[in-house]
């Protein structure tokens, strides 16, 4: 039996029972054996991602245009595994035809440290809470005002209430 046409005149095999069937050029898709127009002719899963949950790889595969394609799903997965066997031999290659060397952990000697002795070394002192918080607060201080930190401090109001003035009068 002679092989299809890869590409004949026709109408898309993704528009069939629609008006927009149109007739065009179309082309046989390998896996399914549909024919497709060039904008639907490149297969894709025929399942949406569920939303939110999808990678982005799946997102962008199933915004490609293209036709629904069912033996597309197959064809990913053989892909896949195809992949799969692949870089295990790689790694096998790697590792020296699957051995995979034990990695022995490095022992190193003990070592000890001896530190100068410390030329004030510090006091032992017995720490309470009475020391910490004592029982009366410290004296007040009086603060001394001068004649000149007076003036500064009422010319300072002064300008002040001349701007007050000035702005809201």
């Amino acid at each position: 039996m002679p092989e299809p046409p890869k590409s004949k005149l026709g109408t898309c095999g993704y528009y069939q029972g629609h008006e927009k069937g149109r007739r065009t050029t179309v082309y046989r898709c390998k896996l399914c054996g549909g024919y497709f127009c060039e904008e639907h002719r490149n297969p894709k899963v025929p399942q949406t991602p569920a939303p939110f949950e999808g990678t982005r790889s799946e997102m962008e595969e199933w915004r490609k245009l293209g036709h629904p394609c069912s033996p597309y799903v197959e064809y990913l997965k053989t892909k896949k595994m195809e992949d799969l066997e692949r870089r295990k031999k790689a790694l096998d290659q790697m590792t020296r035809r699957g051995k995979i060397r034990e990695v022995k952990p490095i022992e190193y000697p003990p070592v000890s440290v001896e530190y100068p002795p410390m030329i004030n070394p510090p006091r032992e002192r017995e720490v309470t809470i009475e020391s910490l918080y004592p029982s009366s607060p410290p004296p007040p201080t009086k603060k001394k005002y001068t004649l000149a930190s007076v003036a500064l401090a009422i010319i300072a109001f002064m300008i002040f209430l001349v701007i007050v003035i000035l702005v809201f009068f």
